[in-house]
This record gives C-alpha cells, structure tokens and sequence, in this order.
C-alpha cells in the first residue's frame, strides 16, 4: 500500500474531529476555570484544593495503569473498542456536573466532595483515550498518511473547541447567573450532551472497523491473548517508552501549571477576569489556524520527532518572554501564549503517535500485539503533570502573596512574581521536554518498516486461524 497518499474515506478524520471538537467543549469548565471556580466562587482553601485534587489525582494515575490493559482484554458485543463509548461520557459529564453543583457543607467535606467528583470526571476518560486512540490504530492501518490525517484532524478539533469554549463558556455562566457560581453547574450540563452526541456519532461511523469478533481471544499473539504478565513486562523493557514517558511528565506538568494559573493572572495582575475571555478566544484562534496550516505541514516535512523537538524549543522561548516581559499587560501575555501554541501544534500534530511507533516496534521484537496498552501510556503523563501541578499552583500563589480574606475580597501582595514564576517554570520544563525527546532512537524509516512487517503478521495469523 502506498505511504504517499490517504487511503481513509474522507469523512473518517472528520469524524475524530467532531468527536474531539464535542469532548473539549464538554471539558472546558473542568480543564481551565476549575482552579479559579474552587478558591473565589467555592471559598476553599488552596490548601484543601491541593489535598483534594492530589488525592484524586493520585487514584486517577493508578486507572490510568491499567486502563490500557482493561481496554485489551475486554471484548464486548459492540466492538472490542467501540462499545466503551456508549458507557464512558455519561458518566464523565454527570461527574463533571458534581463538580460545580456546590453544596451547602463545610470546606472539609467540598473537599471530599469535589475529590470523589473529580475522580470519576477523570478516570474513565483513561478508557476514553485508550479507546480512542485504538480505533485510530485499526482504522488507519499501517499507513503513516492515514495515521497523520486522523490525529492531524482530532487536533485541530480539540483547537477549534477551545475557539468555540472561550468564546460561550465564561459568557453563558455569567448568562445563566450574574454572580457566576450557579451558573456552572448548568452550564456543565449543556456542554456534557454536546459531549455525549459526539460519542455517538463516533459509535455510529466507525461500525464497519470495529465489529464483535468472537474469536479474538483465540488468535495467536492478538491483544487479547497477551498475559498481563507479558503486557507489562515486555513494556517495562521498552527504553522508547520510558524516554516518551519522562519528557511527557516534565511537558505536562508545563501545560497544567499555565492552565491552573490562567484566572489568577486576569483576576489579579491584569483585574479583570472578563478579559480572560479574550485572550483565550485570541489564543484559541491561533492554535486552530496552526493546527490546520502549519503543525501537519511541518511534520510531514522534518518528521514527528524532530516537529517534537522543535515545538518545545519555540514554547520554551516564549514562556521565558512571557516571563521577563508580560509583566500586568495582557496582550503580551497572550501574544506569548498563543506563540508558544503556534509552536505546539506541531507536536498536537504528531500526537500519540511515537507511543503507537513505540508499540509497532514492541510488536516487531516481541511478536505480541500489545499496542493498546503501550498507547494508553500516553496518559501516565498527563495524570502525573496534573497531580504534581496541585502543589506548584498553590506553591506559586503562596510566593506571589496569594491571601484569603473573610469577606470574600480576596488578595496578592506581588501579582508580577505570579507572571515571573509562571514563565520561568513553564519555560524551564519546555526546555528539559525537548532535551529528553531528542534521545528516542525510532526513525521515520524504521516506524514504516515496524509497522508493515505487524500488519502482514496479524494479515498471516488470521489467515491461519480460518484454515485451522
């Protein structure tokens, strides 16, 4: 099969689009207002967010583990894949509602609250990208155009959600209710159906690329007929992983760390958090022109690896402008960000797919197909960023003289050393992520040739299957 042109039908990427431009929408409050919503609307402590969210946080990464293996051994009567996305998002978006319902109860036990709401927000949504993620797989086959259209095209959905969220969200909580609080939890609602029909729609398109096959398990070396035993000791031994999963932790723990700051820079520095609107919108809008224009242009063009490389040289330097030269001025400071997403969009490009380059070459050495699990890894990061992110927001707030105050006026004594911080930490991880993903040692070439060689094995095996 030719490597030079896209062989999908041409909805199918538009499909991974809508499923990602939906999810985001559905993620908006969780993702980027939950900090602010906790500490000024909820009046808890950073203290008691950081003990809540870590703890949640921390039992989030312990499914991430497995989600991977849960999603390989699991064989259900709509698809090995497929049928997961009828169970995950209701149960994620009613989560997400819990979040911000706010109830009458004292701070200790929000925090609890907010903890066990939070958790099962997040942890399906391990399955969620396992599942994800693995239909890619499947649908593309071992063509590299294909896999490039698909997660070129679920990226730029996820950017074209964040044009959409930054331009409503904030708006329609204030709409719903001028004093904010109990416009969330409606808000929640709304963007969680819209989450919901974007699964559906997935569910429903993919049909004929993942059926029930009851003889899954039989098939020698498939998913299912690998022992945990194997599944996480062949990965252990897998030093491309570990590389992937070193500079992901350092980038991710970046990403939540500017996220949880974003409201505190607009509430304090700039004074008005209405203005968060519009830098987000700004930032959104370049992040979607990049992710259609110039992220999958670049990486056709150096690779995936060195478009990773290059993507966290160009966030890092911005971050460190943002650091010495944002200063209350928010124009610069968006101007920073959305430079630095620019940049990003390279590596939103690539997307998951030097963990799945990771799995072919497991596959390649191994003779057991345990791609799945070694692409649910992708999420080990990502879990981790965000549970140490916790203790370094509420660290930063700390050091910028953050203070809460009975009447509910609350305060920071040096709102500059909150920009510094946010730069030069954000900056510094940019830096190490780069360094670390240089050393991944699978070529473009090398990805082609694993690639090819565990598709004509899996074409063999189930040729000898039907014989037999």
């Amino acid at each position: 099969m030719s490597e030079t042109r896209v062989t999908l039908k041409k909805h199918i990427p538009w499909v991974f689009f809508t499923a990602y431009f939906t999810n985001q929408l559905g993620s908006m409050l969780s993702l980027v207002f939950l900090n602010q919503f906790l500490t000024e609307y909820m009046g808890m402590t950073p203290q008691i967010m950081v003990a809540s969210l870590t703890a949640a946080r921390f039992a989030d990464l312990v499914v991430a583990l497995f989600a991977g293996a849960i999603v390989q051994k699991v064989n259900m009567r709509y698809g090995q894949f497929r049928s997961w996305l009828l169970i995950i998002l209701p149960i994620v978006q009613l989560s997400c509602f819990m979040i911000f319902v706010n109830p009458p109860i004292s701070a200790q036990a929000a925090g609890i609250f907010v903890g066990v709401a939070y958790f099962f927000s997040s942890a399906p949504m391990n399955i969620f990208v396992v599942v994800h993620n693995s239909l890619m797989s499947k649908i593309a086959g071992p063509n590299m155009r294909n896999r490039l259209a698909i997660t070129s095209k679920l990226f730029q959905g996820l950017q074209f959600g964040s044009i959409v969220g930054s331009l409503v969200v904030l708006r329609l909580v204030a709409l719903i209710d001028p004093n904010m609080t109990g416009g969330f939890p409606i808000t929640s609602l709304i963007l969680g159906a819209c989450a919901i029909g974007g699964q559906l729609i997935m569910f429903i398109a993919t049909k004929k690329y993942d059926k029930y096959d009851p003889d899954l398990k039989k098939r020698e070396g498939s998913t299912q007929n690998v022992s945990l035993r194997r599944m996480f000791g062949d990965t252990l031994k897998n030093g491309q992983i570990w590389i992937l999963l070193v500079a992901d932790t350092l980038r991710q723990l970046g990403v939540f760390v500017l996220s949880g700051m974003l409201g505190y820079y607009f509430i304090f520095t700039v004074g008005d958090v209405h203005r968060m609107s519009d830098g987000l919108l700004i930032q959104s809008i370049c992040s979607c022109v990049a992710a259609f224009f110039i992220g999958p242009a670049i990486v056709k063009r150096l690779g995936k690896k060195r478009s990773c490389i290059l993507s966290g040289i160009v966030a890092a330097v911005s971050y460190f402008v943002l650091a010495y030269m944002a200063k209350d001025n928010w124009i610069v400071y968006i101007s920073c960000t959305s430079t630095a997403v620019v940049g990003l969009s390279m590596l939103g490009s690539v997307g998951l797919q030097l963990y799945l380059d990771a799995g072919e070459y497991q596959f390649f050495k191994t003779g057991k197909d345990n791609r799945p699990y070694v692409m649910s890894l992708q999420l080990v990061p990502m879990k981790i960023g965000m549970m140490l992110s916790a203790p370094v927001v509420a660290k930063i707030l700390e050091l910028s003289g953050y203070a809460q105050h009975s009447d509910g006026a609350n305060t920071m004594s040096d709102p500059l050393k909150l920009v510094l911080l946010i730069g030069t930490i954000t900056g510094g991880l940019y830096v190490l992520y780069a360094a670390i993903v240089s050393l991944f040692k699978i070529t473009e070439e090398k990805s082609k040739e694993y690639a090819a060689a565990n598709q004509k094995t899996m074409l063999e095996r189930a040729a000898a299957q039907k014989e037999g």
